[in-house]
């Protein structure tokens, strides 16, 4: 028996510690991000822990599952010198690739509001530009990291000794309940029905704490093998048109000159600190004085939590709704029908400014897809010397290319300006740097400057011509993704805007010079929402796939809908509906309940809404999944 013990020693030691080291992280990780979690209680903890060590063990099975097998193997292979030097690189390489994406979401996941996933395979253009700045403001990570890369070295080269082999039929059982054991592991348990998918962490915690029961390693290469997805079957095909239409008929209202229209998608612009959308102090000044002019969308939500699902959702009106953003997913081939492709039809020109590079994003093909005619980007930016050195273009001087490509284009027009000063790490020009103080927290420098250059562009755009007859629609891409605050009551008093649907709260507002009649829009409205408006602003005149509704026509009852961390969502003012793909997890009142503590779905008052709401909700998902897979986001044309 002692033999037997002895023999094993190294892979239970190996295993045992990386489990626990896994387990470790998952609290080095909240610590870090502490803030952005409501108070955990006792059963909170145990349930942290209970489900995290699923997720761990089984994240921990699938990528060394080889390893164990060869340490479990019946007839010894580590006796063999160039089989050991080989397990052990192994070793080393695999884990310290679990534990780099770990470690970098103790960082990112303030910004991103989720755990890492195949997202990240499509931002790899832009880290080596980053690296410097990443590693000045997260140096501790890098720290960390490598004291844990140190630690699988000294790992791999514990428990080789060469005891004597225990019986040939010990060793059989061994290899035997060794692989059925890990089978059980990798699925999260004996009595799961499924393999262990991040759902499965809802039923361990609230909502707003999935992903502290998660794992960023277990994310990624979750997302990474389940990048089909399967159509629900919630509906017979007519009950589904009827549920939730996609294909829309837009009218064509008569226009005697149809407007330019510009859309200004600013960078991370969060709801929260936009005063006259939130109520809270403000650090965008323009834009405030703006909404005395326009039509205020003041229960605004962002479709995704990264820019380029943004930008998806405001030229194509598909919602974000696959576990990665659809430009970087394996549906990125799907043919779609672009909003600068539909405009094209009816006499629009159209471009795309953004201040970055071009392969840092890889948005270029999306953009071709959708039908811009140009793609304006620092490669083509006429002066060099106006980047900031790592992201692109400052912001004031791109604002400024679009006024000069304005003044020389054709009308009418459709611009799209994304910009990218208020993203981090939030660099401002040397000569506007003392205009815009910090307080101790670089983004709200950053936040002022984009406003500021926002209200230079304006400033200098409505002694044009061309002004008057143009719409302005300004939409930001998201929140800045759960940052903490500096002030404690500062920050209690936006407690909302931290949980799961605070976290996509954007403001939205379209601004006509010809109308300049203040309007306020309460109903719920989102990005998808803006796409359908421009067709109708535009007097577009046919058909159109869009999970959006016009401004123009808004229904009684409106939603918003989002994907994260595994669950759906669906939103009015006041309540959401979660719901896994197969059941609903209820409805709250998000506004007062920022965890999500109290099922409402059984009071009366509320149980009909959330009927309705998760019937619309299933008609979205399903309408998404049918036509991702079925390549059906165009109108097809009749057969002759």
């Amino acid at each position: 028996m002692k033999s037997s013990i002895a023999y094993y020693k190294g892979v239970l030691v190996r295993f045992s510690a990386l489990l626990v080291l896994l387990m470790a992280l998952r609290w080095v990780f909240f610590l870090f991000n502490q803030s952005l979690y409501s108070p955990l209680t006792f059963s909170d903890i145990l349930n942290v822990f209970y489900g995290g060590f699923r997720f761990d063990l089984s994240i921990l099975l699938y990528t060394n599952s080889l390893l164990l097998l060869i340490d479990l193997f019946p007839f010894s292979l580590l006796n063999q010198k160039g089989v050991r030097c080989a397990y052990r690189i192994l070793f080393v390489a695999i884990n310290s690739f679990l534990l780099s994406l770990i470690c970098a979401d103790i960082a990112f996941y303030p910004f991103n509001g989720k755990r890492i996933d195949t997202e990240l395979l499509g931002l790899l253009g832009a880290i080596p530009a980053l690296m410097a700045s990443f590693f000045a403001d997260y140096w501790y990570v890098f720290i960390l990291f490598g004291a844990l890369v140190y630690g699988l070295i000294v790992l791999s080269r514990v428990g080789y000794s060469t005891p004597s082999l225990p019986n040939i039929w010990i060793r059989l059982a061994a290899f035997a309940l060794g692989v059925g054991c890990i089978v059980v592991g990798m699925r999260g348990g004996i009595s799961n029905k499924r393999p262990l998918s991040i759902a499965a962490a809802s039923k361990h915690v609230s909502a707003d704490k999935i992903s502290l029961v998660t794992n960023s390693a277990f994310t990624f290469l979750y997302s990474l093998v389940h990048r089909d997805i399967e159509i629900p079957a919630y509906f017979e095909d007519v009950e589904l048109e009827n549920v939730f239409p996609v294909e829309k008929n837009f009218g064509g209202d008569s226009i005697s000159t149809k407007p330019n229209i510009v859309l200004l998608i600013m960078e991370s612009f969060s709801k929260s600190y936009v005063g006259s959308f939130s109520g809270n102090s403000t650090y965008t000044p323009f834009l405030d004085s703006l909404t005395t002019k326009g039509t205020m969308c003041i229960n605004g939500f962002a479709d995704g939590r990264r820019s380029s699902q943004a930008l998806v959702a405001l030229t194509s009106g598909i919602p974000a709704l696959l576990p990665e953003p659809f430009m970087y997913s394996n549906m990125a081939g799907n043919r779609v029908q672009g909003i600068p492709e539909q405009l094209k039809q009816i006499g629009y020109q159209s471009a795309f400014f953004n201040g970055s590079s071009k392969d840092k994003l890889g948005w270029e093909e999306f953009i071709t897809q959708v039908g811009f005619d140009q793609y304006i980007s620092k490669e083509n930016y006429p002066n060099p010397g106006h980047s900031d050195g790592e992201w692109g273009i400052y912001d004031h001087y791109m604002f400024d290319h679009l006024l000069h490509v304005l003044d020389t284009s054709v009308r009418p027009s459709f611009y799209t300006l994304f910009s990218i000063s208020s993203h981090h790490p939030f660099n401002i020009p040397d000569s506007v740097k003392e205009m815009f103080p910090s307080e101790g927290y670089l983004y709200w420098s950053a936040l002022r400057y984009a406003d500021w250059s926002l209200g230079q562009f304006f400033k200098k755009a409505e002694k044009k011509d061309w002004f008057k007859n143009t719409v302005f629609i300004v939409v930001a891409d998201h929140t800045l993704n759960g940052e903490s605050f500096t002030d404690d009551s500062h920050k209690k008093a936006r407690t909302w805007y931290e949980n799961r649907v605070g976290l996509y709260a954007i403001p939205i507002l379209f601004y006509t010079p010809l109308d300049s009649t203040p309007k306020i829009v309460k109903a719920p409205f989102s990005q998808v929402d803006v796409s359908a408006t421009i067709l109708d602003l535009a007097g577009y005149e046919g058909k159109s796939i869009t999970w959006g509704k016009s401004l123009k026509s808004l229904p009684e009852e409106k939603y918003c809908f989002q994907f994260v961390n595994g669950l759906y969502q669906i939103n009015d003012d006041q309540f959401v509906v979660l719901f896994d793909g197969e059941s609903s997890l209820g409805i709250f009142n998000y506004k007062t309940d920022f965890t999500f503590e109290i099922d409402l779905r059984n009071q009366p008052e509320t149980k009909v809404l959330h009927d309705k709401m998760l019937m619309s909700l299933q008609g979205v998902i399903q309408q998404h999944h049918k036509r991702m897979v079925q390549n059906r986001l165009f109108i097809q044309k009749a057969q002759p």
